[in-house]
């Protein structure tokens, strides 16, 4: 039964209302059953019954949970979330008020998750503008980092559309008093601290370091084609092919500059390439509807001929012989 009790108020605070959670923290109160261990279990993301009440904007359950002496209050989840960081995110003005004033010498503003991410850039990402000021106010640096990118808040905000959080941190930044900014903790820019990075190197040093790696790309396939043409014989045509494609992939970075670019000569001559022609005859109209000629006469043709004109003049002279012998007798 204690098992079930102990569990009760973390499922409550994750899916219940916040008239109930309060109901239950009271009646356990008055039990006298409210240890640290209820209070500040966690479950298998690793967040608390505060981490939840502050995700979902429940007030009072925060007010409540937060005046008790055994609640952590910057207990972090696995991926390291403080309940500041899910009050910030969530953008529940009421909740982050509570935190960095009424708790101000115990909560962490500055607290950072796994991947560097603070409770302002938290915040910022979801242009939650409120959050955001307030936090700035009570002692939030906008100068920190993260470990990824290496932006700081106001990066952020700008990198994910936010202008207006993005206008308010800067203008924050300038309008600031002088105690405010002496509390803000700043962080170099984690990107030019990577050894070998390009950030970290000046312009001559970037261009040698990009002719290194496109030098030494080219001299491995190289290597790599002479190997091939030692097993299996001719491998001109496989050592163009792996440094046209090398070439393609370098001239496609943006971190090519254009000096680079100029001292990429391919290594066999260019050829222009062969294109067929095709020639097109026109076709009149007229040409299309012409009737067609009549066959050659042929021996048989002609002697057919010849007959059918024999037979012809036969009918003609059998026709005028009967017409002169009636005519005689007529006469007579």
């Amino acid at each position: 039964m204690k098992g079930s009790m102990d569990n009760a108020l973390l499922v409550l605070c994750r899916i219940g209302e916040e008239d109930q959670v309060l109901r239950l923290l009271k009646e356990l109160t008055a039990a006298s059953t409210l240890d640290s261990n209820m209070v500040n279990q966690t479950d298998k993301t690793g967040r608390t019954s505060l981490s939840y009440a502050c995700a979902n904007g429940f007030q009072r359950v925060v007010e409540y949970l937060t005046s008790l002496d055994i609640t952590e209050i910057n207990k972090a989840d696995t991926e390291g979330h403080t309940p500041l960081h899910y009050a910030a995110q969530a953008g529940n003005v009421e909740v982050v008020s509570h935190l960095v004033n009424k708790c101000h010498r115990d909560v962490d503003l500055d607290a950072r998750n796994n991947l560097g991410f603070t409770p302002l850039m938290k915040s910022a990402l979801q242009g939650r503008t409120k959050c955001a000021k307030m936090l700035l106010f009570a002692g939030a640096s906008p100068h920190l980092r993260d470990t990824g990118r290496g932006l700081n808040a106001m990066e952020w905000a700008k990198y994910t559309g936010r202008h207006v959080c993005c206008e308010l941190i800067e203008s924050v930044q300038k309008s600031c008093s002088s105690h405010i900014k002496d509390r803000w903790a700043s962080d170099p820019d984690l990107k030019g601290d990577v050894p070998g990075s390009l950030n970290a190197l000046s312009q001559h040093d970037k261009d040698s370091w990009i002719k290194h790696k496109i030098k030494k790309a080219f001299k491995g396939s190289e290597s790599s084609s002479s190997n091939k043409r030692g097993s299996f014989g001719s491998g001109g045509e496989c050592l163009v092919a792996d440094k046209l494609s090398t070439m393609a992939v370098c001239a496609t970075t943006p971190l090519l500059p254009q000096a680079v670019a100029q001292d990429l000569k391919p290594s066999v001559p260019h050829q222009p390439s062969v294109v067929p022609s095709l020639q097109v005859t026109e076709v009149k109209a007229k040409d299309c509807y012409e009737e067609p000629e009549d066959p050659p006469a042929t021996s048989t043709n002609k002697s057919q001929g010849q007959s059918s004109g024999n037979k012809s003049n036969t009918t003609k002279s059998t026709s005028s012989n009967s017409k002169t012998s009636t005519g005689g007798k007529k006469k007579k």
